[in-house]
């Protein structure tokens, strides 16, 4: 079996022996002048983005859910094609470096919300086995697709910066690499939450395989879990359909949502095939349903007693790079809830969709147009059962998504 399967990768590799196509090469802005031993680095990128969606759930940079049509509404906009462009995800950034303290860090920010916000601002000390990061990073968890879209499919739309504390080393195995990491984030993904009593304990493992047929292969895990107080839905203040609701009349009940995955990346040649496994529980947000969040309670009254709900997401993606330039992606993804979206999240009143689902096929193509800037051109396809009320509804949406960069 072992030398099947070693035959399999080593014909895959025959294939093509092309590299995969990558972001284009970021020109070297030199350094600025700062006091002290400090060098810094400015870096990055002009981003055009424009959109069209259909049959999709709210504005198209905050959708990935499929619409439910109202059938006779001549006024249902969101079943009519809606577009959107903008350029407020240009980049700006600045990479500090500083040998004799042993340090490097970064500070980046964009437009998005109309002004220049932080996203990344963060210092890493290096000793000798382990580094220490403080500041706002990507949190911790490997979250991996190949979609452009500005939003990722459901279940996969959840890669977040956020401020932490991370404690790393990278070992390495003759061959292999392993990448260990501990953190403690400030996340905000719960559902009813009234308080957070402490930080996120995040951990996470990554394991880079040499194979011969291109790029390492990897296999990850990653876990995330974080103590807060929610607002308990059994209390008879908890009432968010009454006009006079006070959440601060409400009881808290402590919780503690949990939230893990597991997945690989395996290059070969100009194939790169991933696929990658994420549940959760009282940790709804963490699946990332754009315009739908509030439909998803992660706690609920179960006949008396707090209900946890569930969710299991999973995707299986490829990307092919037939020539160095360009790229070819497509992928699956898939997310389902134990809890039904109903319109009211205080109780499950069985007016909701048993256990909704929601369905993402995507395809996209990027081409490096110079060495300088990148084009890609991405379709999603959105299926779904999301109705309110007994009868499962299949909803369907469409969405196409263009992005222009140009990297400094």
């Amino acid at each position: 079996m072992k030398k099947r399967f070693i035959s399999l990768v080593a014909a895959a590799a025959l294939v093509g022996g092309v590299a995969a196509v990558s972001t284009p090469t970021v020109a070297s802005a030199g350094t600025v002048a700062v006091k002290g031993d400090t060098q810094v680095q400015l870096y990055g990128f002009l981003r055009y983005e424009a959109g069209w969606a259909n049959d999709m759930q709210g504005t198209v940079t905050n959708t990935n859910v499929p619409y439910i049509s109202e059938e006779g509404n001549s006024n249902d906009v969101d079943s009519k094609t809606k577009f959107y462009s903008t350029v407020s995800r240009t980049r700006l950034g600045l990479n500090f470096k500083n040998e004799d303290a042993n340090l490097t860090g970064k500070f980046e920010g964009d437009f998005a919300p109309g002004h220049y916000r932080i996203r990344r601002a963060f210092v890493e000390h290096h000793f000798k086995n382990f580094y220490v990061l403080i500041g706002q990073e990507w949190r911790l968890e490997e979250i991996h697709t190949f979609s452009a879209n500005w939003n990722s499919p459901a279940g996969f739309n959840n890669a977040a910066r956020m401020p932490q504390v991370r404690v790393g080393t990278n070992l390495d195995l003759n061959g292999a690499t392993l990448d260990l990491a501990l953190a403690l984030e400030d996340h905000d993904y719960t559902g009813m939450k009234k308080r957070v009593t402490m930080p996120a304990i995040s951990a996470k493992a990554n394991l880079g395989i040499e194979t011969g047929f291109g790029n390492p292969a990897h296999i990850y895990a990653w876990a995330v879990a974080q103590p807060v107080k929610i607002l308990d839905p059994t209390d008879p203040n908890y009432d968010p359909t009454d006009s006079n609701y006070d959440p601060n009349k409400v009881d808290e009940k402590s919780e503690t949502p949990v939230v893990f995955g597991a997945g690989f990346s395996l290059p070969v040649s100009m194939v790169t095939l991933e696929s990658e496994y994420i549940h959760g529980e009282g940790s709804n947000g963490f699946a990332g349903l754009r315009a739908y969040n509030d439909r998803i309670p992660s706690y609920y009254d179960d006949n008396g007693d707090v209900g946890t709900n569930k969710f299991n997401a999973y995707n299986i993606e490829a990307k092919v790079a037939p020539m160095p330039n360009v790229s070819v992606a497509a992928g699956y993804d898939y997310v389902k809830f134990t809890k039904d979206l109903s319109n009211n999240p205080k109780v499950d009143n069985g007016n909701g969709l048993d256990e909704p689902k929601i369905e993402t096929y995507f395809a996209n193509v990027a081409w490096n147009t110079t060495k300088y800037t990148k084009l890609v051109l991405e379709w999603d396809h959105v299926e779904g059962d999301t109705g309110d009320n007994d009868t499962d509804l299949d909803e369907n949406g469409n969405q196409y998504w263009l992005r222009y960069t140009y990297y400094f």
